[in-house]
């Protein structure tokens, strides 16, 4: 409920139908301010770097298809053909025990591994208005940020235990 998507969104679907090696595409995200907040994570270590965190936005600004480490979870597109790989392999499409927190993470890193890409795709802008659920919730209640952070270091530990190669 935090994402407007555009009808431009189509082209994103239609890239990954004529790009069979990419698993796992994210668009550009920006807030109702126009400010960047999502241009593909390119770095994993200690702290997650968002491209572009809270810069203008612009026509030339983070305007090139890249690979990256990740998407933000908030906008991706996934291949059917990666989730049929990922069900094969594994049992299931997404990792139960991430119902929270780097799920777009342990997708990447799966993609991945089974081969695929996962790429920064700006052919489309969505609006994303980061953390607006927050305002609804009751301190200390589901979603409040009191539980969001018990549930960001619930799935960094599980994350950690399944991938101890990947320092985060």
């Amino acid at each position: 409920n935090d994402v407007l998507v555009p009808t431009g969104y189509q082209i994103l679907v239609e890239y990954l139908y004529a790009h069979p090696e990419v698993g796992i595409l994210g668009p550009k995200l920006i807030n109702p301010e126009n400010k960047i907040v999502g241009a593909g994570v390119t770095s994993a270590s200690t702290y997650h770097t968002v491209q572009g965190w809270l810069q203008p936005n612009g026509p030339n600004v983070f305007a090139n298809i890249e690979e990256v480490v990740y998407v933000g979870g908030s906008a991706l597109f996934m291949s059917r053909e990666m989730l049929d790989d990922f069900y094969e392999k594994d049992g299931f499409y997404f990792d139960p025990q991430l119902d929270f927190y780097f799920e777009d993470f342990e997708l990447a890193v799966r993609a991945k591994k089974l081969g695929y890409k996962v790429l920064y795709c700006p052919l489309t802008t969505l609006v994303h208005h980061h953390e607006a659920s927050l305002a609804s919730c009751p301190p200390g209640g589901v979603g409040s940020r009191e539980w969001r952070n018990e549930q960001h270091e619930k799935g960094k530990r599980y994350f950690q235990s399944k991938y101890p190669e990947l320092s985060i």
